[in-house]
């Protein structure tokens, strides 16, 4: 394997190379907890928000055209604000205002123009805010005119992030079930207890703290074969938020994140996120975990136009980062709104960073314990990000 393979891999410099970190990690009695050989098992299938705008679906198309390694497979949304506030933000959750849809029928057009461009499409009743039976009576009606419209214009998935909202769907519509982040479901058990009782779940999408758990990963595919686990790939809420779940429920009353994001660099912000980096990709398809996902941050869904952070990591997942500059890659990969920018040397590459960033190895030991170590007995992302800004300054 030559040099640029291993920077495609992304393993070239990394602890996991140099020192085998990851893969002789004991679970006590001498023998490897797990280990991981990067391996490509299949095309890497994302899904991305559907655009209210043809040109957009257009340029999705031309990427799909351009690489081998990737395509772009599923696009996911629901009507926006304001038409979406008739539901008060339970099951359907608008992130973000477009006034340019102003019925479903304007819903329907963008959604119909992609099917017919080969792209599988997932509406989101995936709020997880609970609601009364009262709350329910009142949006009935409107709730089982949003099934049949779905159904008539051929949309078949619905991604849920309240149980409430699965049984409802599966009371009146035939549709298949995913399993929303928003649950923020983080054991296998919990998995386990919701496809018993919802057998049409084909997919799960996981919580965003478990998207460098391996061994959660690869024991939920263990247990479900036949299911695909799809991770979201550039999420920029920090590790452990602790209203991540009611955020999506509405804006009112929101956690005030700017506190926490201002009280840390840059860096410590990027390496307490989950964001998964492209070249670590061949980590999660040896698990069989082949499906990821793009959330249209730092643009609402609702208005969502801007391709350049999924062209920038399409392209580092086709091409490699041997010759990517880490200009490039803090612009598209640090996007934090409340970090002002940073700027590095121009003939810096992506390759004298890696050693600073995080490494996969470190995650395929310990990612299962990040729990219950994060700030006690271990400090790996915070030191991490001290050597990063020590090495750029």
């Amino acid at each position: 394997m030559n040099r640029r393979d291993l920077l495609k891999l992304g393993i070239i410099f990394s602890p996991l190379m140099l020192s085998g970190c990851g893969s002789k990690t004991s679970d006590g009695n001498g023998k490897p907890y797990l280990e991981i050989t990067p391996k490509k098992t299949g095309l890497y299938s994302f899904s991305a928000p559907l655009p209210f705008d043809y040109g957009v679906i257009d340029e999705i198309v031309e990427l799909n055209n351009k690489y081998t390694q990737s395509k772009i497979t599923n696009l996911y949304n629901c009507v926006p604000r304001p038409l979406v506030e008739d539901f008060n933000n339970a099951m359907q959750a608008g992130r973000g205002h477009n006034y340019d849809i102003k019925s479903y029928e304007d819903f329907a057009k963008y959604a119909k123009y992609a099917m017919k461009k080969g792209f599988h499409i997932c509406y989101l009743l995936n709020s997880p805010k609970p609601f009364t039976e009262k709350d329910y009576k009142e949006i009935e009606p409107k709730f089982k005119k949003l099934l049949d419209f779905l159904q008539d214009i051929g949309i078949d998935e619905i991604k849920f992030g309240n149980t409430q909202v699965a049984s409802l769907v599966n009371k009146y519509k035939k549709f298949r079930l995913s399993a929303s982040t928003c649950l923020e479901y983080h054991n296998i058990t919990q998995y386990k207890n919701l496809v018993h009782n919802y057998p049409n779940i084909f997919l799960f999408d996981i919580a965003e703290d478990e998207n460098h758990n391996f061994a959660f990963l690869k024991n939920l595919k263990t247990m479900f074969p036949t299911r695909n686990i799809e991770l979201m790939v550039n999420e920029f809420c920090f590790k452990g938020c602790p209203a991540r779940i009611f955020h999506p429920g509405g804006d009112f009353c929101n956690f005030d994140c700017p506190k926490i994001f201002n009280e840390r660099t840059l860096f410590q912000n990027f390496y307490h996120s989950a964001i998964i980096y492209p070249w670590n990709l061949p980590y999660y398809s040896a698990l069989g975990i082949n499906n990821f996902k793009f959330s249209s941050t730092p643009q609402p869904r609702a208005v969502f136009t801007d391709l350049s952070f999924v062209r920038f990591y399409l392209d580092c997942v086709e091409y490699g980062v041997e010759n990517v500059k880490a200009q490039d890659f803090i612009d598209n990969m640090i996007i934090f709104k409340f970090n002002k920018e940073i700027k590095v040397k121009e003939n810096l590459m992506v390759k004298d960073i890696m050693p600073y960033l995080l490494d996969v190895g470190q995650f395929i030991k310990h990612g299962h314990e990040c729990a219950v170590r994060c700030g006690t007995v271990c400090n790996y992302c915070d030191n991490q990000a001290a050597k990063m800004e020590k090495f750029l300054s």
